[in-house]
């Protein structure tokens, strides 16, 4: 089972959807078009180097929730 989370700082940068499971991160962005370059905020790629990242939007979500 995974832990879930919301990340944002205090400047306004944020993820959407964190989720750890066995001690790897799972960053998740959602976005309505997907066609929008969305990438992991600065702050979250400097803290968190070894984490996964990626775009969720309507052509890609049932893949997500599988």
């Amino acid at each position: 089972m995974s832990e879930s989370y919301f990340w944002r700082t205090h400047d306004g940068q944020e993820i959407d959807l964190i989720e750890e499971l066995d001690g790897c991160l799972r960053a998740a962005e959602m976005k309505w078009s997907p066609r929008r370059n969305a990438r992991a905020p600065a702050a979250w790629r400097r803290a968190y180097p070894d984490s996964a990242f990626e775009v969720i939007h309507p052509q890609n979500y049932l893949d997500f929730i599988a």
